[in-house]
């Protein structure tokens, strides 16, 4: 009897300590990818970061065209200017209020064309932040499932601790009173 008995807590025991293996590499596991998670988290600041630094720089180059477009008025001006001072010969003038203009003309559009072109890639690089903020959001909400997963699964294991614990003092219970017998 006692050789019967000692296979049966030799198995429960066994079973118990396969239970807790298993248990052990299921913690493991969610504690991986929690790591994994936590990387691409900081991958995703990173990349925000980028995102803070070329806007920045568009700003700078917002405020270079602004002062450009400034630069380009007050040369207008010298020229209407040059052009009053130069009244005696109105054919001089006349030329070079023409050229002034199409200098003018052709600057214009270039500062244009150039803020155009700032304002597209200020577009797709918001657009791309978006995108950035959305997957931050997803990737967070996963990560915060798979904290809950983590806490169920501790749980789980306490609970099954505490019914461990309770069938080995039912156990010495019994025994104590097979011996008592």
């Amino acid at each position: 009897f006692d050789a019967m008995a000692r296979k049966y807590h030799q198995r429960k025991i066994d079973d118990e300590l396969r239970n807790a293996q298993s248990l052990n590499t299921r913690i493991s596991d969610v504690e991986r990818k929690e790591q994994v998670i936590l990387q691409k988290a900081e991958e995703i600041e990173v990349s925000k970061k980028y995102l803070h630094a070329q806007k920045e720089l568009y700003r700078k180059e917002r405020e270079l065209i602004v002062q450009q477009q400034q630069q380009v008025f007050f040369n207008e001006k010298q020229l209407q200017k040059k052009k009053d001072l130069l009244n005696c010969d109105q054919s001089y003038v006349q030329q070079q209020y023409i050229d002034a203009k199409d200098k003018f003309d052709n600057d214009r559009y270039s500062l244009m064309d150039r803020m155009n072109k700032l304002e597209l890639e200020h577009s797709a690089s918001a657009i791309q932040n978006e995108s950035l903020r959305k997957q931050l959001h997803s990737k967070q909400e996963y990560e915060q499932q798979l904290q809950d997963t983590v806490a169920q699964l501790k749980t789980q294991l306490l609970q099954q601790q505490q019914g461990m614990n309770t069938a080995q003092t039912t156990q010495f219970q019994q025994t104590q009173e097979i011996e008592n017998l």
